[in-house]
């Protein structure tokens, strides 16, 4: 699925990275270009989008109110040559509320969106209401020349705009090496952030989540300087994200740096771990804070020369061969490693060790030679003792590599596993009683014709599925589903359901499996019409054909999820839709003549709902329009201010949006909570995504949620995703993870009862019956590549 910018408080959803936002300094700059905007020069040569209204020029400024989901203001061409990443643009304005803005850069005119391509994107937060001076650093060296630059102002309030400017700075003299006892020293305030010079070091205090601090820095190679070395404390925090930009590449990007209960005294960590730390690096950033009250305190860093002399390896994956392993029962263990720096690693031995939870009768196995730049597997067989975790390290290399893994609950009643007189592949579900009605997106991207999906996440082991790379459409694959759904508190799937040139697509998980399914009845669905390009573009005559296609399919059917007795069905993208039909008024006829379509079926009608923003101009449009509630697809942008950023503040980001969702005298709301973002395997390393995900912080965003819907007396949330593996958010048994999630959301849901375990093919002897792979070790990224 795609994500889509929601409003200014939720952020654009898929930018390929993000700005630094620095307060004003008293610091002399050296102007490039620049522009005022007053009642003298107006708009001086930019051109405002459709959506800046009320615009009125002054001697301070020109104000307007941003409206839409995307209000654009375009600057006039220039020529910016050489452009380099030592180059940064203030914009000086006054804003009614805090928000996120958009910052565009382009060396062409012509091209998709007139040359403001995607990929040349920050992302601006706006901390607060007042003046303020934002500096976005675009890092576009990489272009070599620009000549167009666009604000997109946050939307939904009003702005004073004074001026814009591009300045440039010079970088640190000297190695990475800092005391934080130099009143001089380089790091400066980025987002959300304060600094004071103290004798214990520079102390940073967050005003809001992931704030940040950044330095300029003498460009260096990272393949030569990669050992961290840090001695830091941030009460409350488990990671401190790392940031580094280089000069080959546009924005920074980012990784989690562990700081165990807070403190990471002298911390030391070879970046070649991660696969990006490559290129010359020309600056450095820290982000930290869940809440945005936390204090980081850093007492010493540096970044020192490796030894070129010794090959370093890289962990790439440790895991279990299987994702389900039950205590008294042999599990496989592989590891593949990376050759990441230095000579060739000759041939040799690999040894494995494990905690008390487990023993390793054969610990020690060969390692072939490993040339740099390549990668090798290893592996071995343990017996856990007892459910809950186990600690396994491989030593090879003169490294040490550790990982928990875990252990799922043994079998006590063998009645779970009974598959009935016919013998049928999958056991009856059991399901739990539960008040409330947890939904969960279906992404159904995965039948056999759709293997080149399945293939762009070989890389990615700990996201293979229990089930392995599945058949989508098979009735047995989907009964898995229904049982583990409702055995967990989820109590309906909603389909992303494709419609193009009058026929269905991308429909073989809900037609040929769900509906088909043995189970079917245990649970209700409904649909979400993925209207976004290339599956937008429809007519009130095709809206018409469409609903008779629901109502021939899915409307009759006795477990489709109907609101006071009405089908619901959810539209992914409110703007293609307007752009589609002309308008919000003219959506509304056509909403009205697809609920007379169903009435005259002999149904009560039609229930819409719209994923939408929660700025005041989204939210008008969507009651203007007709629709019946308002929710979301996903909020991947939530409590993030970076292009990476940590797992628990994003999911703690959803709160302030569900807060402002709920508004008097507008459409009822549908909570929405995203589980996980990182496509990488999709759009690469550098793309938007949240790192150290963890069960106990999807079960603390649970929690909210559950809170949430106690204090509006509601009882209906959806999730976001079951199966969207490619932009990870998924909440289907994995390698990773396997019931846990899944478990976390019955603690929270579910009436207290007799459970049952969950279990999983291979409980029942069948084993990899459903995986697409007829040898994975000729898709998955392993043996010397």
């Amino acid at each position: 699925m795609k994500t889509h910018r929601h409003c200014s408080t939720v952020g654009l959803l898929g930018l390929s990275f993000l700005a630094i936002v620095v307060p004003a300094r008293g610091a002399a700059e050296r102007v490039l270009f620049r522009w005022d905007f007053d009642s003298v020069s107006k708009w001086n040569g930019w051109s405002p989008g459709g959506t800046i209204k009320n615009v009125e020029f002054g001697p301070d400024g020109v104000s307007f109110d941003a409206l839409g989901s995307d209000p654009i203001i375009v600057g006039p061409e220039f020529e910016l040559t050489p452009a380099t990443n030592q180059q940064w643009v203030v914009i000086d304005l006054d804003c009614s509320a805090a928000g996120r803005a958009e910052f565009f850069f382009t060396n062409k005119t012509t091209g998709l969106y007139g040359g403001f391509e995607p990929k040349w994107v920050n992302l601006a937060f706006v901390p607060s209401a007042g003046r303020q001076s934002l500096t976005i650093w675009p890092f576009w060296g990489v272009l070599q020349k620009v000549i167009r630059i666009r604000f997109d102002p946050p939307s939904g309030v009003r702005c004073r705009l004074s001026s814009i400017r591009i300045v440039d700075a010079s970088p640190s003299a000297g190695p990475p090496v800092w005391s934080f006892h130099d009143a001089g020293d380089p790091w400066r305030p980025m987002c959300a952030s304060t600094v004071e010079r103290t004798g214990e070091g520079l102390v940073v205090r967050a005003s809001a989540p992931q704030a940040s601090i950044a330095v300029v820095v003498a460009p260096f190679a990272a393949e030569r300087r990669s050992i961290l070395r840090l001695d830091a404390r941030c009460p409350g925090e488990d990671v401190l994200g790392l940031y580094w930009a280089t000069e080959d590449q546009p924005g920074l990007i980012g990784r989690p740096v562990p700081i165990t209960g807070g403190d990471a005294r002298s911390i030391e960590l070879d970046l070649r771990c991660f696969p990006e730390w490559k290129g010359r690096v020309t600056h450095l950033a820290l982000a930290f804070g869940t809440h945005g009250r936390e204090t980081l305190t850093l007492r010493s860093m540096r970044i020192d020369e490796n030894d070129a002399t010794r090959p370093f390896l890289r962990l790439r994956h440790m895991g279990f061969e299987r994702p389900v392993n039950r205590p008294g029962q042999v599990a496989g263990v592989r590891a593949i490693l990376e050759h990441a720096g230095g000579p060739t690693i000759p041939a040799g031995v690999a040894t494995f060790t494990v905690d008390e939870n487990a023993r390793c009768e054969k610990p020690s196995t060969s390692m072939p030679a490993i040339e740099p730049g390549k990668r090798a597997e290893v592996g071995t067989q343990i017996i856990p003792s007892k459910a809950g975790s186990t600690g396994v390290t491989l030593h090879a290399n003169g490294q040490a590599f550790t990982c928990l893994l875990r252990i799922d609950e043994p079998i006590t009643d063998p009645t779970l596993l009974d598959r009935g007189p016919d013998r049928y592949e999958v056991p009856k579900p059991r399901p739990v009683k539960t008040r409330y009605q947890i939904g969960i997106y279906y992404f159904p991207g995965w039948s056999p014709d759709q293997l080149s999906r399945w293939e762009k996440q070989a890389d990615f082991p700990e996201r293979d599925p229990v089930l392995g790379w599945y058949k989508e459409g098979l009735p047995e694959v989907a009964d898995w589903h229904i049982k583990w759904a409702v055995e967990n508190a989820i109590s309906f799937f909603v389909y992303d359901w494709y419609w193009r040139d009058g026929k269905e697509e991308l429909g073989q998980g809900l037609n040929d499996g769900f509906l088909k399914a043995r189970y079917r009845d245990y649970m209700k669905f409904a649909v979400m019409w993925a209207n976004h390009p290339p599956f937008a573009g429809h007519t009130p005559d095709q809206l018409l054909a469409v609903t008779d296609y629901w109502l021939k399919h899915y409307f009759r059917q006795p477990n489709y999820l109907t609101i006071d007795g009405k089908p619901y069905v959810s539209f992914f993208s409110v703007h293609e839709l307007l752009i589609d039909l002309g308008g919000p008024e003219k959506t509304k006829v056509a909403f009205d003549a697809m609920r007379r379509r169903v009435r005259d079926a002999g149904l009560a009608g039609l229930h819409l709902a719209a994923c939408t923003g929660n700025d005041s101009h989204s939210i008008e449009t969507v009651q203007t329009a007709g629709f019946d509630s308002m929710t979301a697809y996903n909020y991947s942008g939530a409590g993030a201010t970076m292009p990476q950023s940590s797992y628990r503040s994003f999911l703690l980001g959803h709160e302030s949006i569900w807060k402002a969702m709920r508004q008097p005298g507008v459409p009822p709301y549908v909570p929405l909570l995203t589980v996980g973002w990182d496509p990488r395997p999709w759009h690469g390393p550098r793309t938007n995504s949240r790192f150290a995900r963890r069960t106990r912080d999807f079960a603390e965003a649970l929690g909210r949620l559950k809170v949430d819907l106690d204090m509006n007396r509601e009882r209906m949330a959806i999730l976001e995703a079951w199966n969207e593996w490619g932009e990870g958010s998924y909440i289907e048994p994995n390698a990773e993870f396997g019931f846990k999630d899944l478990e976390a959301i019955r603690r929270t849901f579910a009436e207290p009862g007799d459970w049952p375990i969950n279990i999983g093919p291979d409980d029942v002897g069948l084993g990899e019956k459903y995986d697409l792979r007829k040898d994975k070790k000729s898709v998955a990224p392993v043996a010397s590549k």
